[in-house]
């Protein structure tokens, strides 16, 4: 198969010899993390194009308005775009820029996690620390701590900042790795 230069394609494996194709535009730069559901805790990356090649002009703008529990993302050449943030209040303000990008990301369990459910805190590598799916399916991290993500509940041991499923579909179509996102 021949690609075009404007796509790049991930396939991997899960069960029982299916597999999943993930169709990335070429504008969705940087390191995207592709977890197969066959892998306990490794993850294999993807350095699509270079983040060299966009102009801090030509990338997205995000801002977190804490007060508002929103982020509007401003894309040269459109109308911005504003969404609920849950969880935006917990934020410090200042600037960050996004990390990495992540499918089926991993959730680190912290230790009040365990501790507000009255059980043994396990030490933190162990693999019970690690959940998949309380960050959704996509997630984009911030500075390494930060995630914005569309899990199925928001509550301080998740932390980040939760979007509607869709909103973070598009965010994570949209925003390339080392977009600037001010938080206020």
């Amino acid at each position: 198969m021949r690609l075009s230069p404007a796509r790049f394609l991930v396939a991997f494996g899960i069960g029982l010899g299916c597999s999943v194709v993930f169709t990335f535009p070429s504008w969705s730069s940087g390191t995207v993390r592709v977890s197969g559901a066959t892998q306990s805790l490794g993850t294999s990356h993807t350095k699509l194009n270079n983040p060299a090649d966009h102009t801090e002009e030509s990338l997205p703008r995000l801002v977190i308005e804490t007060k508002h529990h929103t982020l509007t993302v401003t894309v040269p050449g459109r109308q911005p775009m504003v969404m609920k943030a849950q969880g935006a209040y917990a934020l410090k303000a200042g600037s960050h820029s996004v990390e990495r990008k992540e499918l089926e990301p991993l959730w680190q369990a912290p230790p009040t996690y365990f501790l507000r459910r009255g059980l043994q805190v396990p030490p933190h590598d162990s693999s019970s620390r690690f959940l998949r799916g309380a960050l959704g399916h996509q997630a984009l991290l911030l500075d390494g701590s930060i995630a914005l993500h569309s899990g199925p509940i928001w509550n301080d041991d998740v932390g980040g900042v939760r979007l509607s499923v869709q909103d973070m579909a598009m965010l994570f179509d949209v925003v390339p790795v080392g977009a600037k996102v001010e938080v206020r």
